[in-house]
Parts: C-alpha cells; sequence; structure tokens
C-alpha cells in the first residue's frame, strides 16, 4: 500500500510575505486605516482572516529592509483612542 500526501494548498495559512502584501496594498491606496477596519477588508476581499496584532506587526515588517522599507506613518484617529496607519507619499 502505497501512502501519498493531498494537500490542499487553499486551505492552508497565507503565509507572512502575502499577509504583507494584502497590508501593504491596503495602506498604498493613501486612506488612514484602523487595524479593525484593514482586518475587515482583507476578511471581505480575501476571506482571511488576520488578528489586530498580525495587522501591526505587519505594518512594522513593512519598515524593514527585506520588505521595503517604506515610511508607514501613524497616528491617533481623531476622538479616538485607535491608530491609524497609511504609507508615506500617497495622496489622500
Amino acid at each position: 500500500m502505497e501512502f501519498q500526501s493531498q494537500i490542499d494548498f487553499d486551505l492552508l495559512e497565507p503565509s507572512v510575505e502575502s499577509h504583507i502584501d494584502m497590508v501593504r496594498t491596503l495602506l498604498s491606496r493613501g486612506k488612514w486605516m484602523t487595524p479593525w477596519e484593514i482586518q475587515e477588508e482583507v476578511w471581505r476581499t480575501r476571506n482571511i482572516r488576520m488578528s489586530e496584532s498580525s495587522i501591526t506587526a505587519r505594518t512594522r515588517d513593512l519598515r524593514k529592509d527585506q520588505y521595503g522599507a517604506h515610511e508607514v506613518l501613524i497616528r491617533r484617529r481623531s476622538g479616538s483612542k485607535a491608530y491609524e496607519y497609511r504609507l508615506k507619499g500617497q495622496d489622500e
């Protein structure tokens, strides 16, 4: 009896790099976004769940040389305790 592994790659979790790509794509639109808005958009468009802590970690990763050394802006949302992010150089 021969064992063959069949992996459904569509069911595997996306890699860190693909998470970074998703966050970078959203932040490059020029709109300030909170981690919750990013989370909602990723779920709506890709059917992938990302935690808030994962999203903020990916914004930190975007600043690293190996991921493009992007300048990620952060500010406190007016009238809220939430932080929001966007990439520098992207017009609103």
